[in-house]
């Protein structure tokens, strides 16, 4: 009797156990699906990425190398720097693989990195890093403190005031790569280029220059940079030399668009307009012509 009880209870107890045997096994193949298709979907991106992160390096590479070039030489001197530069990648490539070939597990914190690498610049929509010669999408903090009355200047102005810094002088072999670097459309714009906007802008370029304590060479001297001043200051220091018989140095406060007016005796209201071109640069009109 008591036998053909336990053989009962036992089958009963294997019904039930079947259920839940049959669940788990469907939340174990349900977590695996799902981890299979995150490490899939991790290597997608990490190789989407790679795709994308190696053109950048390379572009930064070939940036670094143009910023060899020395404006202030011609011929063959002048490119002896992109030369030493690209027999200092190709001893580094070489020195790198003698090490690993050498060291295997240099190789691997060498994929972690490249990997993490890959990873940002997918994130970062194929963005990472930035390419050399565009320049920042931020605003400028320095130009967001100017009072609203200080007109901004060019940004080649900007530029060659901000290498200049405290010193007398930039060179042109320091200028030039800043401007390839730091103005839209200059990353692959040759010296004469470059040299032409400087002189579109009004800037000289000066044979001899001393700049971070080397003289010798051609650039721009601080001296060559346009004064500052506010648009106010400078229309009620202008306005007396400026008007004609009748109310002298009567002027009245510029308006925010750049124009001013000053008031005449016969011939009427003097009209000052800013040169949308060279803000530093006004022009006088009557206000009838």
């Amino acid at each position: 009797m008591s036998t053909e009880y336990t053989e009962h209870e036992a089958e009963h107890e294997n019904v039930q156990l079947l259920p839940w045997l049959r669940q788990q096994a469907t939340d174990t193949a349900a977590v695996l699906t799902r981890g299979m298709r995150w490490a899939v979907g991790l290597v997608a991106r990490l190789g989407e990425g790679s795709v994308q992160l190696g053109p950048r390096l390379a572009a930064h590479l070939a940036a670094w190398v143009r910023r060899g070039h020395r404006a202030d030489l011609s011929g063959v001197s002048a490119y002896l720097g992109n030369g030493l530069r690209v027999v200092a990648l190709v001893a580094a490539a070489y020195g790198a693989w003698r090490l690993a070939d050498r060291h295997h597990w240099v190789m691997a914190p060498a994929a972690g990195g490249w990997l993490l690498a890959a990873y940002q610049c997918h994130r970062a929509n194929g963005q990472w890093p930035a390419l050399p010669g565009r320049r920042a999408e931020q605003p400028d903090e320095g130009a967001a403190e100017l009072p609203p009355e200080l007109p901004a200047e060019p940004p080649v102005v900007a530029l060659v005031r901000a290498q200049i810094g405290e010193d007398e002088g930039v060179h042109l072999s320091e200028l030039y790569p800043a401007m390839r670097e730091h103005l839209e459309g200059c990353a692959d714009a040759p010296d004469e280029q470059l040299r032409q906007m400087l002189t579109d802008h009004h800037l000289t370029v000066a044979r001899t220059v001393r700049s971070r304590g080397v003289a010798g060479r051609s650039g721009i001297r601080r001296s060559a940079l346009p004064p500052l001043p506010s648009p106010k200051t400078s229309l009620r220091k202008a306005s007396p030399a400026l008007s004609i018989d009748g109310d002298a140095g009567q002027s009245a406060p510029m308006e925010s668009d750049g124009e001013g007016w000053e008031r005449g005796g016969e011939g009427g209201e003097h009209v000052y307009r800013q040169d949308p071109d060279n803000p530093h640069r006004w022009r006088v009109t009557r206000s009838g012509d």
